[in-house]
């Protein structure tokens, strides 16, 4: 009986479906990790989403968590300092994992319709796709009284700041950007939107 279920096992479902057995045990795994995540983990003083591709989460957000921490402390009231930047790995390279690029999509669109934070940093090229195509709007950041980057008028150019340059993109540029909620970026400005505008400020201001 073991040998004609291994049989089957190795030769008939292995063969036909291990693509998607991957797939759905990864996908698996990554919503258990942010079910997980969202259970044990404390309210963020500053969130803030890192976009990138093919950098890992720890030397990503490290820096740049600690900036936030020493700059703008307990933000929330809740008697703690805590940050932890929101990875989102958005490779799209001919050779990326497409259950991961579309694992990598969801959290972004969830992330964003929730209106979970406002704060995008993110480097250059990454969200070319999705501005295109007007999934992503930004604050325009000169009628915030910052400096915007090139003809961009929703992001400003943050690479030299040294907890940027302590993620390790590089010669990578960097930008941040504060997402309107209201797909104008003319409405009333919420608190979260406030304090994302604070944080390029400090960003921008400590670029020597």
């Amino acid at each position: 009986m073991f040998a004609r279920f291994k049989h089957w096992f190795v030769n008939v479902f292995w063969y036909h479906y291990r693509w998607h057995t991957i797939g759905f045990i990864a996908a698996a795994l990554m919503i258990g990790s942010l079910i997980y995540s969202f259970a044990v983990s404390k309210e963020r003083d500053v969130p803030y989403m890192m976009l990138s591709a093919g950098m890992r989460e720890a030397a990503v957000t490290a820096s740049l968590d600690e900036f936030l921490s020493e700059t703008f402390g307990d933000v929330n009231g809740d008697g703690t300092v805590f940050n932890k930047g929101d990875y989102i790995d958005l490779n799209m390279s001919d050779t990326a994992d497409p259950q991961v690029v579309m694992a990598s999509q969801t959290r972004l669109y969830g992330t964003l319709m929730g209106r979970e934070c406002a704060l995008l940093i993110y480097t250059e090229g990454v969200l070319d796709l999705y501005e295109e195509d007007d999934m992503i709007v930004y604050l325009d950041l000169a009628k915030q009284g910052i400096a915007a980057a090139g003809d961009h008028p929703g992001r400003a150019d943050v690479t030299g700041h040294p907890a940027i340059e302590g993620a390790g993109f590089g010669d990578v540029r960097v930008y941040a950007g504060v997402v309107a909620y209201d797909d104008t970026g003319t409405g009333a400005l919420s608190g979260q939107q406030i304090l994302a505008l604070d944080v390029i400020r400090a960003l921008v201001e400590g670029i020597s």
